[in-house]
């Protein structure tokens, strides 16, 4: 599949957009972001990881986005530390109730 993706490219002179080596699995769009030749296969070299929960049926994901006002440090911090959340987004995460 990869190489008919690769042949479909197109060679107009007015397109000025990178396409990167790019595939999908568990319905997430991976990609490798360098155009560099020596990356043009790198899909066949090296797979994203399999996460096998993805595709069961049983497990149940949300998937959305926000757009919120503030920088990448707060956002790392904020992922940095999971111990806030039972603090800081009580009831959110379905988090145990406190005695």
């Amino acid at each position: 599949m990869v190489g008919v993706l690769m042949d479909q490219i197109h060679t107009s002179k007015k397109a000025c957009v990178a396409a990167y080596p790019s595939t999908v699995q568990n319905d997430i769009l991976w990609f490798w972001p360098n155009t560099d030749p020596q990356y043009k296969d790198i899909i066949t070299k090296k797979t994203p990881p399999f996460i096998p929960e993805i595709d069961d049926p049983s497990y149940s994901s949300l998937m959305g986005n926000r757009e919120i006002a503030y920088g990448y440090e707060v956002l790392i911090e904020n992922l940095m530390d999971p111990a806030h959340l039972p603090y800081a987004h009580y009831g959110m995460l379905n988090t145990p109730k406190p005695k």
